[in-house]
């Protein structure tokens, strides 16, 4: 039979969600697993026009001592927009097996006695942030493909770190991590061209190497571009997210960068 503590399955990072800024339309809370076992969650936006907040992720399960980012998007903004009715409903409960949540009934068949609820208030702040200026690295990305003598790789790990959950989507993360890596594997030197730039480094005095070398900066060239076209993406741009590709060229090593306005 189950039964429910009264303590909270899990806590929420704010009682409020703020859209900061006069062009924001992305808010970000967290929410922190309180149980030893796993807890399912389920978030509801609540408006009188039901369209105008979209929740990612709307529902999972937070295994013990774990935490999500849970990412708010608006569709407007405008003076006249009264937000004062409108609020977040974040549900919990336990279950005993996480694949349950997947049905569709799932929610319906939990009795409301067994649930936990918290409210949270939507605010509009058109107050503009004031400049952040010192920048905090967030998470570094290895290389985990062939190395050129620069340094430079022609892969980088695209597993989504655990540490960047409060930060961004897994979606957005491998979506950024896909077109970097494309731009790198399009552009990198072919077998033939690799091997006979090396194989013959000696005997030419490194001229063999020039072709493979710059289809290398080429590719690195390509993988800076889309780099910039991420960081111009609305997921990232909005909550300060920047991207770079970093190269030590003496311990010919390299990787991405993901850092945030502090």
């Amino acid at each position: 039979m189950r039964s429910l503590a009264l303590d909270d399955l899990l806590i929420p990072s704010t009682e409020r969600v703020v859209f900061h800024g006069p062009r924001a339309t992305v808010a970000v809370f967290t929410l922190t697993s309180n149980c030893p076992i796993p807890v399912a969650f389920l978030v509801h936006a609540e408006a009188s026009d039901e369209a105008r907040y979209r929740v990612m992720p709307a529902q999972g399960v937070l295994s013990p001592d774990s935490a999500v980012a849970i990412h708010v998007e608006i569709s407007q903004r405008s003076e006249d927009l009264d937000t004062t009715m409108d609020i977040i409903r974040v549900f919990s409960t336990w279950v005993e097996d996480p694949k349950h949540i997947q049905e569709d009934d799932f929610w319906e068949k939990i009795d409301e006695t067994q649930t936990r609820m918290h409210n949270l208030a939507i605010e509009l702040d058109d107050t503009p942030l004031l400049p952040a200026s010192v920048s905090k690295m967030v998470c570094k990305i290895p290389s985990v493909g062939d190395t050129w003598l620069n340094g430079l790789s022609n892969e980088y790990d695209a597993e989504f770190p655990k540490d960047l959950a409060p930060y961004m989507m897994p979606a957005d993360f491998e979506s950024a991590m896909k077109l970097i890596n494309e731009a790198l594997i399009d552009h990198w030197p072919c077998v033939p061209c690799y091997a006979v730039g090396y194989g013959c480094c000696i005997c030419t005095g490194g001229l063999s190497l020039y072709c493979s070398w710059s289809q290398v900066k080429e590719a690195e060239d390509a993988a800076n571009r889309q780099i910039q076209r991420i960081n111009r993406r609305p997921c990232f741009q909005d909550r300060n997210i920047t991207w770079s590709l970093k190269r030590i060229w003496y311990t010919r090593t390299s990787y991405v960068e993901i850092t945030m306005l502090a």
